[in-house]
């Protein structure tokens, strides 16, 4: 087993980004760790993300940053080459998922997708499930799927390849209600939260899929 650190390494190292390589990263974020690592590693990188608060965040990073549906992306055949979706696509309507993989197969000729597995531990999946129930009543999604799930999206000819890894994630009640409190939870999630018993280190398989035409 691993810790979150040594995952991050492992999985960047598989990656394998090239100094120069054009990237197009799915999905800035609120932290853009996925596109300040890229930046990083010294890779030409084009991220987009739908929401243009988020872009406007990060609009000093060495990156191209632009607002756009990532289930129609505006480029080219083959133009980069990886696209990479690092713990986005859980955040993306379910609808729209199988589009946004193939126009990351369309658009790269590598791919890779970085993902959570839905959490094992009983106590954590309560948490989980109340959390996906309190965005979606958002209009936002939170949802974590099996690998088989990501890999039944990818089109008929792309060789793929897949890794997984478990870290410990700590879940502390305190930090949620926290989180849920800052981000606007209904009141009833929150409720929900506050009466389960529940706290500390659990097991959190992590996956990477590799992917090329």
């Amino acid at each position: 087993m691993a810790d979150w650190q040594m995952a991050w390494n492992e999985i960047w190292a598989l990656i394998n980004i090239k100094s120069g390589d054009k990237v197009l990263d799915i999905g800035v974020g609120e932290e853009a760790r996925s596109t300040k690592k890229l930046v990083e590693l010294g890779a030409v990188v084009t991220a987009v993300d739908k929401d243009e608060s988020r872009i406007a965040l990060h609009k000093s990073l060495s990156a191209t940053l632009i607002q756009c549906d990532a289930s129609s992306l505006p480029f080219s055949d083959g133009y980069f080459d990886l696209a990479m979706a690092f713990a986005t696509l859980h955040e993306i309507d379910p609808r729209s998922h199988r589009r946004v993989t193939r126009e990351m197969v369309r658009v790269a000729k590598r791919l890779a997708i970085v993902e959570s597995a839905p959490w094992g531990n009983p106590e954590a999946k309560a948490v989980g499930d109340i959390a996906r129930r309190a965005y979606e009543s958002m209009g936002s999604f939170e949802q974590r799927r099996p690998l088989g799930y990501w890999m039944g999206l990818l089109p008929p000819g792309v060789k793929v390849r897949s890794h997984a890894f478990t870290v410990k994630q700590h879940l502390d009640k305190k930090d949620v209600l926290k989180a849920a409190q800052k981000e606007g939870w209904p009141r009833e999630c929150i409720s929900q939260i506050k009466a389960l018993v529940f706290g500390g280190d659990y097991d959190n398989k992590v996956f990477l899929i590799l992917g090329s035409g």
